[in-house]
This record gives C-alpha cells, sequence and structure tokens, in this order.
C-alpha cells in the first residue's frame, strides 16, 4: 500500500515481474501510481480505481439481504429511501459505512480530510503555501457541483492579499485532483478551456463541512455523477449553454438530476434534455429523482433513482 513512497519502486516491481510473481499495489496519487508506473513498466500494469462504496455496496455491506437487481416493491422503498439517505449524509467510505456512532464516522471523516491535504498534497509534492492550501479546499468545498472559475478564484485571493500566480492555483488544483479528492468536469459545448463543474469523491466529506439536509439535492447530484463515474468506460462531461444547461453527458445519454419534480420545474428540466437532442441523438434521455412521490406530471423522461440504478429503466 502507498508503493509510491518507497524511492525508486519501479526498478523493484520489474525485478519480481520478470520473476513471474504476481504483484498488486495501491497508492492514492493517480499520477505517481498511474501515470509514472505505466511509463516504467509499459505493457506489464492494468490500472483499476477503487472508489468509496456505491449505493448497492452499501447495501451489502449494511448486510441487506434484498437483491437489489430487483424491482423494489412499494412496501420496502420507504426502508430503501432511509438508507439511501443515510448514504447521501455519511458517504461511501467503507469504515465509515461500518461505524455505528456518528462521532466515529465524523471523526473518520475529519482523519480523511487531513490526510488527504497534509500527506497527499502538501507533504507528496513539498508544498510551502499550506494557507493558500486551506482556503482553495473551502473555494473547492463550496463550489461544489457548480461551475467554477479559477480566474475569478485568483482573483479572490489576491483581493485577500494572498501572493499567488494563476499557474501556481492550476497547479495546486491539478494536486487536489491527482490526490482523488475532487473529480472536475468540462462543458462539452466548450471544451477543456470553458468553464468546469466540481464534483467531490464521496459526499460524506462535503456534509462533514457543510449542513446536511439543506443540500440534499447537491448530494444527490454528486452521488450521479459517481454512479457515471465508476462505469468508467466513456467520457463524462455537462452541457450549458446561453439557453440552458444538462447536468451530465455520458455516452449517448443526457441525465437530468432533480430531488423532486413539479409543476414548477419540468419544463427546464425536459428542456435540458431536449437541447442536446441534435448532439447527442441517442434514445437514453432521463430525469434522475429521489422522490418519487413528488412526480406531479405525467412524462417517459422520468425515472426513480433506484429503478434507474437497477437498470429498470
Amino acid at each position: 500500500d502507498e508503493i509510491q513512497e518507497v524511492s525508486g519502486f519501479e526498478s523493484g516491481l520489474k525485478f519480481l515481474l520478470n520473476r513471474g510473481y504476481k504483484i498488486y499495489i495501491t497508492g492514492s496519487s493517480s499520477k505517481i501510481i498511474v501515470e509514472d508506473l505505466a511509463s516504467s513498466l509499459r505493457g506489464k500494469v492494468l490500472n483499476f480505481y477503487l472508489y468509496p462504496l456505491s449505493f448497492s455496496e452499501y447495501l451489502r455491506f449494511k448486510g441487506v439481504e434484498e437483491k437489489h437487481q430487483n424491482k423494489i416493491t412499494t412496501k420496502k422503498k420507504a426502508f430503501f429511501v432511509n438508507l439511501l439517505m443515510d448514504f447521501l449524509k455519511w458517504g461511501g467510505f467503507p469504515e465509515v459505512v461500518l461505524s455505528e456512532k456518528e462521532e466515529t464516522k465524523t471523526n473518520l471523516l475529519s482523519s480523511y480530510i487531513d490526510i488527504m491535504l497534509f500527506r497527499d498534497i502538501i507533504e507528496r509534492h513539498s508544498v510551502k503555501n499550506i494557507h493558500l492550501i486551506d482556503k482553495l479546499f473551502w473555494k473547492i468545498v463550496g463550489s461544489f457541483t457548480k461551475e467554477i472559475s479559477v480566474n475569478k478564484w485568483y482573483n479572490d485571493f489576491k483581493s485577500q492579499g494572498l501572493k499567488i500566480s494563476k499557474d501556481t492555483l492550476y497547479l495546486y488544483l491539478k494536486y487536489f485532483e491527482d490526490s482523488f479528492f475532487v473529480r472536475l468536469i468540462n462543458n462539452s459545448n466548450k471544451g477543456p478551456g470553458g468553464f468546469k463543474k466540481v464534483y467531490l469523491i464521496d459526499n460524506g466529506i462535503y456534509n462533514h463541512v457543510k449542513s446536511f439536509p439543506s443540500d440534499k439535492g447537491k448530494s444527490f447530484e454528486n452521488l450521479i455523477f459517481l454512479d457515471l463515474l465508476r462505469q468508467g468506460d466513456s467520457p463524462l462531461s455537462f452541457f450549458k449553454s446561453s439557453r440552458g444547461e444538462t447536468d451530465f453527458i455520458y455516452k449517448n445519454g443526457a441525465f437530468q438530476v432533480c430531488f423532486s419534480l413539479s409543476e414548477e420545474n419540468i419544463r427546464r428540466e425536459l428542456y435540458g434534455l431536449d437541447q442536446v437532442i441534435p448532439l447527442y441523438p441517442g434514445n437514453n434521455r432521463k430525469i434522475i429523482v429521489l422522490e418519487e412521490s413528488k412526480i406531479s406530471v405525467s412524462t417517459n423522461s422520468a425515472v426513480y433513482y433506484l429503478d434507474w440504478l437497477n437498470g429498470e429503466e
């Protein structure tokens, strides 16, 4: 574990591999483990990303015997929704899921954040400006599920009297990505040069430093992002134009995420799907909702999250 902490580990791995050993290594830096290792051991490495638990995995950790691949009956939906609310709040880090006491969960999440910030970013990259890393952490968490402008952040930091260059800010943001703390996705209407949206690798991180349940909608959107990210076989992006926004573009599908549907928001959500039809003509266009009972309109585009997760829609 954390093989990148050993200087010159690549030559040692190559020595063992050439002698027929099968080796499993893990680490929390995508750059060192994936990029550098693949370069030095070309053709001998198979990479896997291990994310926090999905909701299906969370149920198994909780000992729930219900076969989640089958359609959930109305009688049991309330039971699963309660579990889902707990999952949205605390996230999917296995030790957090298995802990019974809220105090333990809170302490674990706090320690994970400290490890990510100090070991995986500050120590690993020999960052001297620790104050800026702390400021950037709060910027990221505050921008959860939103578009970010590095230029605006740069101006905000400058107005606070912080000495920093834009290049350094971009570099530090890359450190957060390399540590698997955050994921940034592009606006497919603008490409890599446009604004990006911020998502966290686990909902527990956000809810540890922000209030819950007031931001359940953000947590739900991040949950859908992680579900799509785990599929891992196609780029994930969003679409935004002057006329509207589509939350996620994945393969030939377009997805809107909505905590609940009503007469007030259905037109906006449907328009977000309709505007990308010429660009992404696939039939998979859905509004994924969390509160099934609140769907007050008749539309084939709406799908209850638990049904979507089971692949029934």
